[in-house]
């Protein structure tokens, strides 16, 4: 019961409020005082009117408000009903001068206009500003991406569903689609394919669902996350403020390309063994990363030199040696050319049967110069 309340106060006076513009909800309560118990108004067309409206209001209570879009409908009765007061306001007047005839005859009409033009000026003079202040983000989120992007080409940019083709309209930009605003659904995208590259955060709402952090035991070693850029909107009433927050999530697994392979395997501390050049193709062929000695439990790079046919997928996978422990993709890469490229991904050992290797699901690829070396933290 007392959720239901809940659910019924934030309608009414949240929701309802919003979707209509407070002025306009203003208009609506003020009708409905003063009309409702005129008997004359009570005809059948006017009864069917106010059946209808209550039916959307209590049908939408049921279902639930997912936004105040649903209740943009109301918006031309609403209208309707706010310039009924504004030209009955004249008449009220009148009726309060047979009651009191010392009250001036002018400020009847006087009002009536007065409530008309305002309301009308006040409700156009807040579509304007909100217009423009959502605007306002929307074009900045745009600027910052084209910026960002002459830095990282290769970032990946992640937002909400509903801007995905605006800003793919606007800036060329395919983005990933984040659901919700929220660290969970933000984490998924950190374990998915696109984790190679780094990604461009954006998230536009209130303070308290845009400002997103997460510590370093949230992160997948060598990974971190920072605030590129932060535009504030006050609107004057708390509640109501925006913000326009934009992270980038650096991701510890690379894929860049190269011009030529230099010595990887003979770097300071590689725990791999280089085994040359080796051949891969699908489903043929696993190489097990083979070591001179078990790695002590911590963070490692593995690093190699990879080319082949466009379109090849070439994956990292590491066992952490639990007792439990499954085999882990660290790495999920598409060659997207024959270009030589040098792959570098992060693997954690946890003692015991550690183990790390590398394989081709699609095409084929050649593999060289191994590297295994603890995770140098910068």
């Amino acid at each position: 019961m007392e959720k239901l309340i809940k659910e019924l106060c934030r309608t009414f006076f949240q929701q309802l409020p919003n979707g209509l513009s407070l002025i306009f909800a203003i208009g609506v309560v003020v009708c409905l005082v003063f009309v409702i118990p005129k008997r004359k108004h009570h005809n059948p067309l006017y009864l069917s009117f106010w059946a209808a409206v209550l039916f959307m209001i209590f049908w939408r209570l049921v279902v639930g408000l997912v936004a105040v879009r649903y209740v943009s409908v109301l918006i031309i009765p609403a209208v309707m009903m706010t310039a009924f007061v504004g030209f009955r306001a004249e008449s009220w007047w009148r009726w309060l001068r047979r009651k009191y005839d010392f009250l001036p005859r002018w400020v009847g009409p006087f009002a009536s206009k007065l409530l008309l033009y305002g309301c009308s000026a006040g409700a156009l003079a807040m579509a304007v500003y909100t217009c423009c202040a959502k605007q306002d983000f929307y074009v900045t989120s745009h600027r910052i991406i084209k910026e960002y992007k002459q830095t990282d080409p290769s970032v990946r940019v992640l937002t909400q569903t509903d801007e995905k083709d605006r800003i793919l309209y606007y800036t060329g930009v395919a983005p990933l689609p984040l659901k919700d605003n929220t660290k969970e659904e933000i984490k998924k995208h950190f374990r998915s394919v696109e984790a190679n590259r780094n990604l461009l955060v954006i998230v536009r709402d209130r303070p308290k669902y845009s400002r997103i952090e997460f510590t370093q035991k949230e992160l997948p070693p060598g990974a971190s996350w920072v605030l590129f850029r932060r535009v504030s909107r006050s609107t004057g009433r708390k509640s109501k403020n925006k913000e326009l927050n934009v992270y980038v999530y650096k991701t510890p697994v690379k894929a860049v390309p190269c011009d030529k392979e230099f010595p990887l395997s003979g770097a300071k501390n590689n725990l791999a063994v280089n085994q040359g050049p080796i051949s891969l193709a699908a489903g043929k062929k696993f190489v097990n990363v083979r070591m001179l000695r078990v790695p002590e439990p911590g963070n490692y790079t593995l690093e190699f030199f990879v080319k082949g046919r466009p379109g090849t997928v070439v994956e990292v996978v590491s066992f952490d040696g639990k007792a439990k422990g499954k085999w882990h993709r660290k790495l999920r890469f598409t060659l997207p050319d024959e270009k030589l490229y040098r792959c570098s991904s992060i693997v954690t050992a946890a003692g015991g049967s550690f183990k790390a290797g590398v394989k081709v699901s699609a095409g084929s690829a050649v593999l060289n110069e191994l590297c295994l070396t603890p995770l140098q933290m910068k």
